[in-house]
């Protein structure tokens, strides 16, 4: 199996063109270290990753249980990888050695240009061992702890029946711990310690109190209040890595075992190459919706409760800026064979924004509420709230206009820069306006722009026969024609309910004229038929 993994990885390498897999192996343990070309990428285009990396893993992935460790980072679309670990064990050891073996693959501007330094930040859950091995491979990198998985261990330790805490107090002690680490500033995180130490509750289990004091001395990796110095971004939690666990488990493995460890190697390097570089297109193309909260008005009830505004709970579509659209299709491809204006919209400049951060961390410098708007600064304050509703009527209109001479702007400039494309729709479209003789004509064309819709016109008779005009009937396929069974002609689709007797076609032995048989059903043998039909005529003649 050494054999052929060596030979998967050599053959895997001279297809890149580079080293991108390595192995060692001894008589206890196996490392791999994986960074594709797509991930080398991530390392030197996205920024993102010299600030933050997640680092998690999962087991059972094979027959031989190897554990997998995913290093990602944040952007705009959600985690993209920086690299793959596949050990046949998760001692601190074998993960210092992966993490050397890992480094000695990266290229020579990882991490944004940081190389050995590592990032400045590194998020993980509370195991020892990884976090261990991540100060010795990055001294100058911050280990942090995930939020999630910190509350979770509390949870965790509360149900454990050795500590023999009672449900009745077990949400109680929950919210204590809770408080602490949501705390806002440093001071407000010491009071909810004492507070936590002297509650009522919390003395009557000296287990928790003892056990609250050893997680408070180790506060600098899972407060929040202490690590607002960091580029977070504000990620408390290590949900990119966790989502991308899932991507293998579910879109790789299927929920399957690999083989062995050989295996595993081959659908990490294809099957989840194939999905980040899926994803990265789509966000290329426009085709991931990202979505972000609107301003949320929260009340405190008490500790515990809130009370929150539902019509604030808005959410607003955000749209990729042109430069990180090109940037995640050449992270994707590895080809920067496409112009900067494929990706621009009616109305985008590409040098507007570079950046390809997460839109969630700009959320509040690109929000339209402000204090300061709507503000005179001449009158008072009654005078603002008396004119409120005609200052938000008015710059509602200022907005829409600087749209309309932008989009106004932008078809010229399109019609400059590629005069052959643009020149022929351009005066089709000015050939419809001129035809529009009345304001409802205009209103009407303004509010169906962008549908295959007709203008109206002295074509729009034209458009009407190719099915392309509203109508009032629903018209029907010509296959769908040649298949009914009723003698209607036309594509008018059918009314429902049973056909009109004259459209319905009687056999010549059921309908005869002078002497007609008693009404009975149909016979189903063509014998009968044909022996009825000859008695019929022999009767008729005589």
């Amino acid at each position: 199996m050494l054999t052929s993994l060596q030979a998967s990885l050599d053959a895997y390498n001279k297809k890149e063109g580079t080293e991108c897999g390595k192995m060692f192996a001894d008589s206890k343990n196996i490392i791999i270290a994986l960074c594709s070309p797509l991930m080398r990428r991530v390392h030197s285009m996205i920024p993102e990753s010299a600030e933050m990396v997640f680092v998690d893993s999962s087991g059972n992935c094979d027959r031989t249980n190897s554990r997998v460790f995913l290093l990602l980072t944040h952007s705009a679309i959600g985690g993209l990888p920086l690299g793959v670990m596949i050990t046949s064990s998760e001692s601190q050891s074998v993960i210092t050695a992966g993490l050397q073996l890992l480094k000695s693959i990266l290229p020579e501007d990882a991490f944004f240009r940081r190389g050995d330094l590592g990032p400045q930040v590194a998020m993980t859950d509370d195991c020892q061992a990884l976090r261990q091995a991540l100060s010795e491979s990055y001294p100058h990198t911050h280990p942090i702890l995930c939020v999630f998985h910190i509350l979770q261990a509390m949870w965790r330790w509360l149900w454990d029946a050795h500590n023999a805490v009672p449900k009745s107090d077990r949400q109680t002690l929950l919210q204590l711990f809770k408080a602490m680490v949501y705390a806002r500033n440093p001071g407000e995180l010491e009071a909810s310690y004492h507070r936590a130490l002297e509650d009522s509750t919390a003395k009557l289990h000296p287990r928790y109190c003892k056990y609250l004091t050893s997680i408070f001395s180790r506060r600098e990796a899972w407060a929040i209040c202490l690590r607002t110095h960091l580029p977070t971004r504000g990620n408390d939690t290590n949900n990119y890595v966790e989502s991308a666990m899932r991507v293998l488990k579910d879109q790789v493995l299927y929920r399957l075992k690999a083989y062995n460890i050989t295996q595993l190697m081959d659908f990490i390097t294809t099957r989840l190459e194939a999905y980040y570089c899926r994803r990265l297109i789509d966000a290329a193309n426009n085709r991931i919706k990202l979505k972000s909260k609107g301003d949320t008005r929260r009340t405190n009830e008490d500790e515990v409760n809130f009370m929150v505004d539902t019509q604030q709970l808005q959410d607003k579509d955000r749209k990729l800026t042109p430069a990180a659209r090109k940037t995640f299709y050449e992270i994707a491809t590895g080809k920067n064979n496409i112009p900067g204006q494929w990706y621009m919209g009616m109305t985008e400049d590409l040098n507007a924004d570079q950046s390809v951060t997460d839109p969630l961390c700009a959320a509040a410098a690109e929000s339209p509420e402000s204090p300061a708007r709507g503000v005179d600064e001449a009158g008072d304050s009654d005078d603002c709230s008396a004119g409120e509703g005609s200052s938000e009527q008015s710059n509602r209109q200022s907005r829409l206009e600087i749209r309309v001479r932008g989009m106004m702007e932008g078809l010229v400039r399109k019609l400059q820069a590629e005069p052959d494309l643009y020149k022929a729709p351009m005066e089709k479209m000015l050939a419809s306006y001129d035809r529009l003789t009345t304001d409802s004509q205009l209103i009407s064309a303004l509010a169906t722009f962008g549908r295959q819709s007709a203008c109206p016109g002295s074509g729009a008779w034209k458009m009407a026969r190719r099915g392309m005009q509203t109508s009032t009937k629903i018209g029907v396929q010509p296959t769908a024609v040649a298949r009914r069974k009723t003698p209607l002609g036309g594509r008018r689709a059918l009314i429902t309910g049973r056909p009109t007797k004259s459209s319905r076609r009687e056999h010549s032995y059921g309908r005869a004229r002078g002497n007609s048989l008693p009404k009975r059903h149909a016979p189903h043998r063509l014998s009968q038929c044909v022996t009825d039909c000859v008695a019929l005529a022999k009767k008729h003649n005589k």
